[in-house]
């Protein structure tokens, strides 16, 4: 007895592949799925590499992205709420250097009179 294992060919998946969503059709839990998928399975198998993400590794992945984005969010939100307190630093450091200059030359002005 011999012991042979029969490959299908990558054309023929991609056809059940194509089967399997025209079957499954727009009312079923799976087609709508994999019709969105298909475009990806199909490169994943002309390529021959395997899709190893499933929908829970793709959600923990997705949570981690927006993980990541919220912590560099709130980073930004730290460095500018810092620059634009050392903004108002400064300015308030000019006007009450303008304000006592505006103050000096007053008082000469009145002194002059």
């Amino acid at each position: 007895m011999s012991n042979t294992t029969t490959y299908i060919s990558k054309e023929n998946e991609i056809a059940i592949l194509d089967e399997a969503i025209s079957k499954l059709g727009t009312h079923s839990y799976l087609g709508p799925w994999l019709k969105e998928v298909r475009a990806e399975l199909q490169h994943c198998i002309t390529s021959d590499y395997f899709p190893t993400f499933t929908i829970k590794q793709s959600e923990a992945q997705a949570a981690f992205v927006v993980k990541c984005a919220v912590e560099r969010a709130d980073s930004l939100v730290l460095s500018a709420e810092k620059q634009a307190n050392e903004i108002v630093e400064q300015a308030k450091g000019t006007a009450l250097s303008y304000h006592h200059q505006a103050r000096q030359s007053l008082q000469r002005a009145l002194n002059a009179l």
